[in-house]
């Protein structure tokens, strides 16, 4: 079976770590690993898995102690269930408190719509008043008018009848 070779860069990113770290560990731990391949650095992926077990390995001794302070993983895991639970609650209750506010803005919105076309009909009604009294006013002017023209003509007969 053949070793599947992966670039430095490649190794860091699967690794979770920078291609500086890599470099620096070629010369220890990964020396093993390390093969040249048409001028580039390129490492054995089995180094990947087998580094993986010891940082996994390292992570497992040492969880119990952080800082030289010792801790109980069951309380720690209680406090986050309980941080969790009461975020949960209170994301409930905010979300409740927003929906009334929503609701009660809603209820607002459609009373002014609703007034709103309240105020819009009652807008034309005065227009059409309006209109009605402007409609008024010109046969008013008109008849006026009219009457203006007989009573001169009604005036200019009474003074040729006067005079002759």
């Amino acid at each position: 079976m053949s070793a599947e070779y992966i670039s430095i860069t490649e190794f860091a990113r699967r690794d979770g770590c920078s291609r500086q770290a890599v470099y620096a560990r070629l010369k220890t731990s990964l020396k093993e690993y390390v093969k040249v391949i048409d001028g580039q650095k390129c490492i054995d992926i089995s180094a990947l898995t087998t580094h993986l077990k010891g940082k996994t390995d390292k992570a497992i001794d040492t969880k119990n102690t952080v800082n030289g302070n010792d801790l109980d993983l069951n309380e720690t895991l209680e406090d986050l269930h309980k941080i969790e639970e009461s975020s949960r609650e209170y994301s409930g209750e905010a979300l409740q408190a927003l929906t009334e506010i929503i609701k009660d803005q809603t209820k607002q919105i459609n009373h002014l719509q609703t007034q709103l076309q309240e105020e819009r009909a009652h807008s034309r009604q005065l227009a059409d008043n309006l209109a009605e009294i402007a409609k008024g006013a010109l046969i008013l002017n008109q008849q006026k008018q009219i009457e203006a023209a007989r009573r001169r003509w009604w005036q200019f007969w009474k003074v040729d009848v006067a005079q002759g």
